[in-house]
């Protein structure tokens, strides 16, 4: 995967990817913040996501739920231990490939 030098540190400096459009086809953001193990989480609205994130399982909120995406992307960065536990499954999933 090629990308420029900023790109990269952006991903590299981040703790967690946040795709809260409502609606996309295909998440190829969300495969670079993967690429880059970054943590994800989505509403399920955005079905290339949702099919992604449910593969590694991880945070797929409902549908348009902005309340709940904000609880969860603050539980997550107040989580250490589970942020952990989601950078151990991606790891996981990305040897896959």
């Amino acid at each position: 995967m090629t990308c420029d030098l900023n790109q990269k540190e952006y991903y590299l400096k981040s703790s967690l990817y946040v795709m809260s459009s409502l609606s996309e086809s295909f998440g190829i953001v969300l495969l670079e913040s993967m690429n880059f193990g970054v943590p994800c989480i989505a509403f399920c609205s955005a079905k290339g996501a949702k099919k992604i994130l449910d593969d590694v399982k991880f945070t797929v909120i409902e549908d348009r739920n902005i309340n709940e995406m904000s609880k969860v992307i603050i539980e997550l960065l107040n989580d250490k231990k589970n942020l952990l536990k989601m950078l151990w499954m991606l790891k996981k999933y990305t040897e896959f490939f």
